[in-house]
């Protein structure tokens, strides 16, 4: 889709979908600090090949320290409402295929922060999937309460300085049912993303064969 401007600030965004009929439900896929949505190619196009549509941005959290989670949040819900437009438009290549009602959000590491954050702040969001999150400085733990979107936090069992910050099991007394937490045994903070050049040596190495279990999962649940 290009550069879209989301809350003030131009995002390079790609939209996968299903080549016919809809409307479809809406996924937001989000990756996590140091990475681009090229991460979570795959998983992107199966949600699509399951009847959804994607959208995948380039969010403005290049790095440790460069991250604005607030204005991430909003990012988020201006690239949901954005896609909701896009389907409205007769003349957009979504036109027709976006149910606007039925909206969830996948989120990795950082990208899972920023999802939960939007899950806590935006009532539209029906899913939540979170893929080994990671907080900071305790603002997702802070918000949890308000969320009541299903969600599923799906955990890699090798702990690094990556996933260090999340506590899982606060952050799942405070939600509200159904809501489900599972760890992948032998996984790594990075093993829920499709590349890895630097990642495992900065967050500690996992199980790559584990990869589509991510995956399987996070569609499981999002369909589900």
């Amino acid at each position: 889709a290009g550069m879209i401007s989301a809350s003030g600030t131009n995002i390079r965004t790609r939209v996968y979908y299903p080549d016919r009929g809809g409307p479809y439900p809406l996924v937001g896929v989000i990756h996590g600090a140091n990475a681009t949505g090229a991460y979570h190619t795959e998983l992107a196009s199966t949600l699509a090949s399951r009847g959804f549509v994607c959208v995948v941005p380039d969010m403005p959290c290049s790095a440790i320290g460069t991250c604005d989670h607030d204005a991430n949040q909003r990012q988020i819900s201006a690239l949901l409402e954005w896609a909701v437009a896009q389907s409205a438009d007769g003349t957009s290549r979504v036109a027709g295929r976006i149910d606007g009602s039925r909206r969830g959000l996948i989120g990795h590491s950082w990208g899972g922060l920023s999802s939960h954050l939007t899950a806590a702040r935006d009532p539209s969001i029906d899913s939540l999937v979170l893929l080994d999150p990671n907080d900071d400085a305790g603002v997702g733990l802070a918000a949890t309460s308000t969320i009541t979107a299903p969600v599923l936090q799906l955990l890699a069992e090798v702990p690094g300085a990556c996933n260090s910050a999340w506590q899982e099991a606060m952050v799942r007394a405070r939600l509200t049912s159904p809501n489900l937490q599972m760890t992948l045994n032998g996984s790594g903070h990075c093993d829920p993303g499709e590349m890895d050049v630097f990642c495992s040596i900065a967050c500690m190495p996992g199980d790559v064969s584990t990869r589509p279990l991510f995956r399987r999962y996070a569609v499981a649940w999002t369909a589900c």
